[in-house]
């Protein structure tokens, strides 16, 4: 557990996750950060469409369709996991192009779960 002082608030994250990627949960929500090597122009402009589970847990919960459009941070679904509700939300607007798991299954922790496609059509490889 981490503790954050944003604009002179202090607010408890959980951090999970590896050298690559860690996830911050707060206030039901997950935010993925991706790691930058130092020295790096700057961070990559393109969010990937791949949506992936950020702790192993269960879906309780899924709220779109394949096909159904979403906005950004639309969320797609509910897991289950260390006793608290993760959101899961949509990057970007699109629609959903696949959906890889239902409800009450069980998720590993970086298993993909859904992938959304830009309006364009373009599934934006990450």
């Amino acid at each position: 557990m981490f503790i954050l002082d944003i604009d002179g608030r202090r607010v408890k994250v959980i951090v999970d996750g590896d050298e690559r990627m860690k996830h911050v949960f707060f206030a039901g929500d997950v935010y993925q950060f991706t790691r930058v090597e130092p020295g790096a122009a700057q961070a990559p402009k393109e969010v990937s469409g791949d949506l992936t589970a950020p702790l192993t847990g269960r879906v309780v919960k899924v709220l779109v369709a394949e096909g159904d459009e979403v906005d950004e941070r639309t969320q797609i679904m509910i897991i289950e996991a260390m006793k608290m509700e993760h959101k899961v939300r949509a990057p970007f607007k699109g629609r959903v192009g696949r959906l890889s798991v239902s409800e009450g299954e069980m998720v590993e922790g970086g298993q993909s779960v859904a992938r959304i496609v830009r309006p364009d059509g373009d599934e934006a490889e990450g």
